[in-house]
C-alpha cells in the first residue's frame, strides 16, 4: 500500500508542478512590447562649400623673397558656404593641413619650398590651422593667407604651393 501512496503522491506532485509551470510560462509568454525605430537619412551634407570646387589662393608671379615679412602679399581666401539645407544656422569651420612652427612666428601650413610657410589669419588675428571656429550662417568668417619666411632657413626663388582642407560642420 505504501508504494501506491508514494506513486500517487509523486504523480499528484508532478501534475500540480506541471500545472503551475504551464500557468507561469503562459503568463510570461504573453508579456510583449513594441519597439519602434526611426531616423532621418541625409543624402548629402547640409552645407556646400565653394559649390564643391577647389579654393585657390594665387599670390602671383612676383613674390620677392626679400619682401616676405608676414604682412606683404596678404590674400583673402575667397569661398562660399551654402547651408540652405542645414537644420540649424549654428556651424563651425576649420582649415587644416600639414603644419610646422619651428622658425616661424606661429603655426604655418607647410610648403615643399625650403624656408617658406603659409600663415593663416581670421580677420586680423593669427589663426592656428585645425582650430574650430563657431559661426552662424550667413555670417561666414573671413580668412587670409600670407607667405611667411622661416627665420632659421635660407629661401631661394621658384614656384611654391601648399594644400589645406576647409571643413564646415553643423552643430
Amino acid at each position: 500500500m505504501k508504494c501506491k501512496i508514494c506513486f500517487f503522491s509523486r504523480f499528484l506532485f508532478s501534475v500540480i508542478t506541471g500545472y503551475f509551470l504551464t500557468c507561469f510560462t503562459l503568463v510570461m509568454a504573453t508579456e510583449t512590447a513594441e519597439v519602434s525605430f526611426s531616423g532621418t537619412l541625409l543624402e548629402s551634407p547640409p552645407c556646400v562649400v565653394n559649390s564643391n570646387r577647389d579654393i585657390v589662393v594665387d599670390f602671383g608671379d612676383e613674390v620677392m623673397t626679400t619682401r616676405i615679412d608676414a604682412t606683404q602679399y596678404r590674400q583673402k581666401i575667397e569661398f562660399t558656404i551654402d547651408c540652405t539645407s542645414a537644420i540649424s544656422s549654428k556651424q563651425k569651420i576649420r582649415i587644416s593641413g600639414t603644419t610646422t612652427s619651428a622658425g616661424y612666428a606661429g603655426e604655418v601650413i607647410s610648403t615643399p619650398k625650403k624656408g617658406l610657410g603659409i600663415a593663416l589669419y581670421h580677420d586680423s588675428v593669427r589663426y592656428s590651422p585645425g582650430e574650430w571656429l563657431n559661426f552662424n550662417v550667413p555670417n561666414i568668417p573671413t580668412f587670409y593667407a600670407v607667405p611667411e619666411k622661416n627665420k632659421n632657413e635660407a629661401m631661394s626663388g621658384g614656384v611654391f604651393n601648399a594644400k589645406a582642407s576647409l571643413v564646415v560642420e553643423y552643430q
